[in-house]
């Protein structure tokens, strides 16, 4: 196995079991307990996102386009509040993008 295969091969079998237009469904991230092929897809995503930090740090800098930091913080604030909340109305296909800020 080259390297990166095991990379690539746990991307494709989360996408199957995630994406509709892949033959899956969003529907399996509402199941508990979450199928571990989703947990290993979506900790590969998590492992980058300390490095894509740096990058966007280096890049635009911690106030460059607005105060990106603080958009995104407010835009995250903002999901967690509408997802604890007793009117919460999962639409996965909304949910799936990050909002507009």
């Amino acid at each position: 196995m080259k390297p990166g295969d095991e990379w690539k091969q746990v991307k494709e079998e989360g996408a199957k079991l995630l994406f509709p237009d892949k033959g899956g469904s969003y529907d399996l991230l509402e199941r508990r307990p979450l199928d571990q092929r989703v947990i290993a897809y979506a900790s590969q995503d998590v492992s980058l996102l300390f490095r894509l930090e740096r990058v966007l740090e280096h890049g635009i800098g911690g106030s460059g386009l607005g105060g990106w930091k603080k958009r995104v913080m407010k835009a995250s604030l903002k999901r967690v509040g509408e997802a604890k909340s007793v009117e919460y109305n999962n639409d996965p296909k909304k949910r799936v993008l990050a909002p507009k800020m």
